[in-house]
């Protein structure tokens, strides 16, 4: 109910919802919570929810992740990173333009039901930590990867 009406006071114009996504060549695969426009009215209306640094945030495409316990930004971001690295992928696939801005974290409590703290992670920081999102994925092929999940690779 809270997030109902965050969504809709904020004007969420979704592109994908609960979308499935795949990277190829970089063999992984997940499912993105949201990914949607944000325009400068939007944006205006979900700054009283941000926490943190702002001030690159621009009206465009948002890749989005709803968590409801700690948020860990970085590992997040990495998260958001690799759904983009799909997303872009898949974009590919559509022929649409879905090139992201940035990604957001929605954070909504399990203690204040009404309450929502937002996180911003900008597109440079996306890149950034897609690099180290598919460093984490060579390091758990070389470590740990089942033989039959390395097999079906080549």
């Amino acid at each position: 109910e809270t997030f109902a009406k965050f969504y809709e006071d904020i004007g969420f114009d979704p592109i994908f919802i609960e979308k499935e996504v795949f990277n190829v060549d970089d063999k992984y695969a997940g499912r993105l919570d949201l990914l949607a426009t944000l325009t400068e009215d939007g944006l205006g209306k979900l700054k009283p929810y941000l926490i943190g640094k702002v001030d690159d945030l621009v009206p465009g495409n948002y890749i989005i992740d709803i968590k409801t316990g700690t948020v860990y930004i970085k590992e997040c971001a990495e998260q958001l990173a690799a759904y983009m690295g799909a997303a872009a992928r898949l974009s590919e696939i559509l022929e649409t333009k879905t090139k992201c801005a940035g990604g957001l974290i929605l954070n909504i409590s399990r203690k204040q039901v009404d309450s929502i703290q937002v996180h911003y992670v900008s597109r440079l920081e996306l890149v950034e930590a897609f690099d180290v999102f598919k460093a984490s994925i060579k390091k758990w092929q070389y470590h740990k990867a089942p033989q039959w999940w390395l097999k079906q690779f080549k």
